[in-house]
C-alpha cells in the first residue's frame, strides 16, 4: 500500500501528460486533484496505523521488488537495509548463508548466519574506478 503514495500522483501525471490536451480541463484537473487526494488519504491512514503502535514498533518496511536473484542467490534492499541469502554445496550437503546488514555512503556491513557454523561479520566497500586515459600498472 505504501507504493501507492508516490505511484498515484505519477500515474495521474502520465495520464495528463499523454492525454491532457484531448481531455477537458475539468477532467484533467479533477484527475490530478483526485490522485493527490488519494495519495494524501493513504499517507494519513499509514501515519494513524504507525501512531497506534508501541514506540519500538513504529517502523514500516515493505519490499516492493526483489533486488537481485540469480540461481541460489537472492536478496532485497529496503531503505538502508540489505538482506540476501545463498547456499553452497559442501561434502554432500548445502551450507546456507543469510546476510543482513546496512548500506550507506558506498559501504555495507553486517552479519552472516552460517547455520551450524555460527555467525560472522562482513564488510564491503564500493570500488573507486580510475578516470582518465592513463596507463595502468
Amino acid at each position: 500500500m505504501l507504493a501507492l503514495i508516490p505511484l498515484l500522483p505519477f500515474a495521474g501525471f502520465l495520464v495528463n501528460a499523454t492525454l491532457g490536451r484531448r481531455l477537458p480541463k475539468s477532467v484533467s484537473g479533477g484527475l490530478a486533484s483526485l490522485v493527490m487526494l488519494a495519495s494524501f488519504v493513504i499517507s494519513v491512514i499509514t501515519v494513524v496505523q504507525i501512531a497506534g503502535r508501541p514506540v519500538e514498533e513504529r517502523a514500516i518496511q515493505e519490499v516492493l521488488y526483489t533486488w537481485f536473484a540469480s540461481g541460489d542467490l537472492n536478496g532485497t534492499v529496503a531503505a538502508h537495509t540489505v538482506r540476501f541469502q545463498s547456499s553452497l554445496p559442501t561434502e554432500g550437503t548445502r551450507v546456507a548463508f543469510q546476510f543482513s546488514g546496512t548500506a550507506e555512503g558506498g559501504k555495507m556491513s553486517g552479519t552472516v548466519a552460517l547455520g551450524e557454523y555460527g555467525e560472522a561479520r562482513w564488510t564491503a566497500e564500493k570500488h573507486q574506478y580510475r578516470t582518465g586515459g592513463g596507463r595502468r600498472g
